[in-house]
């Protein structure tokens, strides 16, 4: 008899592992889902480091891998001190040509791009200006 409780509270105790672990593995698959189609931590990735720049305004590419999408405010500091904000917006999946307008008068040829997405992921990369 107390081999057959024992089996018993064993048995149960297994089971009882098994459904907290199940259940735990399923809030964690639906917490990653849930953040990737908020596009929570999704910043949008630059697709070429040298930008074009034609008419004060800087070219350039922007993937979002994320499948809600990217938007938020992208801005470009250049060596001499001076910035240019932008807004952007990219749909899930693609990537997209952006004109980010340079302050007046820059002439740098290094600069940093940073974008922060509404979200609150943030990004930057280095990038080489050319001028055509």
């Amino acid at each position: 008899m107390r081999w057959a409780v024992l089996v018993a509270l064993l048995v149960v105790g297994f089971g009882t592992y098994s459904l907290v672990r199940s259940a735990h593995d399923m809030g964690m698959a639906v917490l990653a889902e849930t953040g990737e189609q908020t596009g929570r931590g999704a910043a949008p990735r630059l697709v070429d480091r040298e930008l074009r720049v034609r008419s004060g305004m800087a070219m350039l590419d922007l993937a979002c891998a994320s499948t809600a999408g990217c938007h938020g405010v992208m801005t470009i500091e250049l060596k001499s001190g001076k910035t240019g904000t932008a807004p952007y917006a990219v749909m899930g999946g693609q990537t997209t040509r952006y004109a980010l307008p340079l302050p007046p008068g820059a002439r740098s040829k290094r600069a940093k791009l940073s974008w922060r997405e509404d979200s609150g992921a943030a990004a930057s990369a280095e990038v080489r200006l050319k001028r055509s």
